[in-house]
């Protein structure tokens, strides 16, 4: 970097020579962005590292999904105790 910055040889870089280098080094990451820009958008589905979580593939942010299938459970979870309840008090008149 310095024997190519380093225009009057010094062996240190000035002012003048790092705003050289800065906007040399902008110029470079400007253009590698416009390269990769003009390539096509690879995507990719792996398995999760963690194999105790599920794999949701979903257009719904996480916690969104996770409010959602939180009320679907307890929505369940209270059908089912209406339902033992109902089975309980026929099966308490079938009895009879």
């Amino acid at each position: 970097m310095l024997d190519r910055f380093d225009v009057n040889r010094d062996g240190q870089i000035d002012t003048d020579e790092w705003q050289l280098l800065r906007k040399s080094a902008q110029l470079r990451a400007q253009a590698e962005f416009r390269e990769r820009a003009r390539q096509p958008d690879i995507h990719v589905i792996t398995k999760p590292e963690n194999e105790n979580q599920p794999f949701l593939l979903s257009i719904y942010p996480q916690d969104q999904l996770t409010k959602r299938f939180r009320l679907h459970a307890y929505l369940l979870l209270a059908g089912f105790f209406v339902a033992g309840s109902i089975a309980t008090w026929l099966l308490q008149f079938r009895s009879h």
